[in-house]
């Protein structure tokens, strides 16, 4: 490679870093972020995106679970349903430009717990 070549790739990823950060510090600040969380099929709760937080949601016959907003972003932190699949969906992010709409949901089926992503 030449040093002209090393000079291009290199603005390249400085660009694309700077766009990337913007895109995320545009979305973490958004107003029109949140989400809807929901028992039983019930609005529970609504979560702004913009500030952290951790939502616990003990349900009378023992069901559990923890949802945290970070960064921008909210997850379910932990269930005590017996397979953790609402846990492993991991981060929902509304920087993520890729996510078509049922990528925008979290639902633990056991404890009738789900989350809903809303805004851009």
């Amino acid at each position: 490679m030449k040093k002209r070549d090393i000079a291009v790739i290199g603005v390249i990823i400085l660009l694309a870093s700077l766009l990337l950060a913007l895109t995320r510090t545009a979305s973490i600040d958004s107003p029109d972020q949140y989400a809807r969380v929901y028992l039983d099929g019930v609005l529970y709760a609504e979560l702004s995106l913009a500030s952290d937080e951790l939502l616990t949601l003990e349900q009378d016959d023992g069901k559990v679970n923890e949802i945290e907003v970070s960064e921008g972003r909210i997850r379910m932190r932990s269930a005590n349903c017996p397979d953790h699949t609402c846990v492993a969906c991991g981060w929902l992010d509304p920087a993520d430009r890729y996510l078509l709409p049922d990528d925008r949901w979290i639902v633990c089926l056991p404890n009738r717990v789900s989350i809903e992503l809303i805004g851009d």
